[in-house]
């Protein structure tokens, strides 16, 4: 079954409960690893700032981000 994903799903999705605790722990943990690299505190930090930066398109990502990248259609497996 294919579901296409409307902006209102994305945005309901947005607020749920279980959708702001994982963006407030991640959040977080990307300040944590901020806070490393500003206190040199990692051996890799290359791999760190690789992170934070996964982390930030995560807690940034928008609907039209979604429809730019044309993911919009989601294959439903049985």
């Amino acid at each position: 079954m294919n579901l296409s994903i409307t902006e209102e799903m994305f945005e309901e999705w947005m607020t749920t409960p279980v959708t702001l605790k994982l963006f407030k722990l991640l959040k977080a943990e990307r300040e944590d690893m901020k806070e490393g690299l500003v206190n040199d505190a990692y051996e890799h930090p290359e791999l760190v700032k690789g992170r934070c930066q996964a982390l930030g398109l995560l807690l940034d990502l928008a609907y039209v981000d979604l429809q730019e990248k044309g993911t919009l259609n989601v294959t439903e497996q049985s």
